[in-house]
């Protein structure tokens, strides 16, 4: 961006000019403000996003805001419909060099929903021990690959029954 100012008296004209400058360029702009303006950009991207347009979606994106804000969806979001004690797997390759956080939803008839991660080798990396309907993974323990690998998310309904959406969140 190229910017000219006419000097007036020197002192007042010349800083009146760096600043519009500055502002007008975003280098007066702290790390905190342009990370909470990508962070904000990152959220609108996702309130667009398909995924999120019915009611189950849109749990899951509040949910999103809340557990990752500024992470970025990975991939498609996960559906399915279980059944008191019932179980189903996803697979998702999670490529080296990024951390990923997954989130769940679920309808009203779910009390317990919980989810499991297992690596290539089928060995079981993470698991959500909460008694609650909206699990997750990679919050309290970062889920950050040391290779490029397939994983394999398990949802258990331990108690209730109903729908549920699954999401896998990313920082860029």
């Amino acid at each position: 961006m190229q910017t000219s100012c006419a000097a007036g008296p020197a002192g007042v004209a010349m800083l009146v000019c760096w600043t519009i400058a500055l502002t007008l360029s975003g280098c007066g702009e702290s790390a905190a403000e342009r990370s909470a303006a990508a962070k904000a950009q990152q959220a609108a991207e996702l309130a667009r996003d398909p995924d999120f347009a019915d009611p189950l979606g849109q749990l899951l994106l509040q949910r999103a805001n809340e557990r990752a804000s500024g992470w970025v969806k990975h991939d498609r979001v996960l559906r399915g419909t279980l059944t008191e004690r019932g179980r189903q797997s996803f697979l998702s390759v999670l490529p080296f060099g990024r951390c990923y956080r997954f989130l769940a939803v679920s309808g009203a008839g779910a009390i317990d929903l919980d989810l499991a991660l297992f690596d290539g080798n089928g060995v079981e990396v993470s698991r959500d021990v909460t008694e609650d309907s909206t699990p997750d993974l990679g919050i309290a323990a970062s889920i950050c690959p040391g290779e490029a690998s397939q994983y394999r998310v398990e949802a258990r309904m331990r108690r209730g029954h109903g729908d549920f959406a699954l999401g896998v969140f990313r920082n860029d």
